[in-house]
């Protein structure tokens, strides 16, 4: 889902499980199965409650590109539920 602000259309840089479920043909709760699993081809981002993933991650994905590998940050994790 894309924010309007002042009539322009911004695309946020996440996308929920959900969306990425549309997008890669897949159902929503194989999406969270997945998700919980760490079974995603791309890092799931735990924002609170919240899972999402990383727009760009997931078009290069879809457009078949190699991934960067995953680098941890900090103490970020990646999310397991």
């Amino acid at each position: 889902m894309d924010v309007v602000d002042d009539g322009r259309r911004i695309e946020r840089g996440t996308v929920t499980l959900p969306e990425f479920a549309e997008r890669y043909g897949i159902s929503r709760s194989a999406a969270y199965d997945l998700a919980a699993r760490g079974a995603l081809p791309i890092p799931v981002i735990a924002l609170g409650k919240r899972r999402v993933l990383s727009r760009e991650l997931m078009e290069r994905l879809l457009a078949k590109e190699e991934l960067p590998q995953p680098q941890m940050i900090g103490n970020a994790r990646r999310a397991r539920n």
